[in-house]
């Protein structure tokens, strides 16, 4: 697995790879484009990384002010890949929980296979859909929070 910090132009070179689901989501929690999305996510992210498994791009994750983490991947990592990706997940979600005591998101309530992978993380994820108030796409919220903290 090779990581790097991930920049602006990744969106340009890597969009085009992910998973529509995770295209669907990025289109639903915005009236911007989903790839101005989620350039706009990398720019205002703390942390943010560009992962390659086997020398392909396999996706992106990253976590900002107030513990809000994200990620998306390719088909092929989560399909193919699947222990690689849940190791590699477990990694980020124990470095961004220690430094930020509490991880938390909202997801696209159509994204049933990335809700059901958060619930296996470790995340709670509530019953309450939220409207988003551009789109009107209805979104649940997820949680972690430090046990340690």
């Amino acid at each position: 697995m090779n990581i790097r910090k991930s920049m602006p132009v990744d969106v340009c070179d890597y969009y085009d790879l992910l998973r529509n689901e995770d295209k669907e989501e990025l289109k639903a929690s915005a009236s911007m484009p989903p790839y101005l999305v989620l350039m706009d996510t990398i720019i205002k992210s703390e942390n943010k990384f560009t992962l390659f498994h086997e020398g392909k791009f396999v996706g992106f994750i990253g976590c900002g002010s107030g513990g809000i983490m994200w990620g998306m991947s390719t088909d092929d990592f989560i399909t193919n890949h699947r222990i690689a990706f849940t190791k590699i997940s477990k990694i980020f979600i124990d470095s961004f929980i220690s430094e930020y005591g509490m991880l938390q998101n909202y997801i696209y309530k159509e994204n049933t296979k990335h809700i059901n992978w958060i619930k296996k993380m470790g995340f709670i994820v509530e019953d309450k859909t939220y409207i988003h108030p551009e789109t009107n796409k209805e979104f649940l919220k997820f949680k972690m929070e430090n046990s340690n903290v």
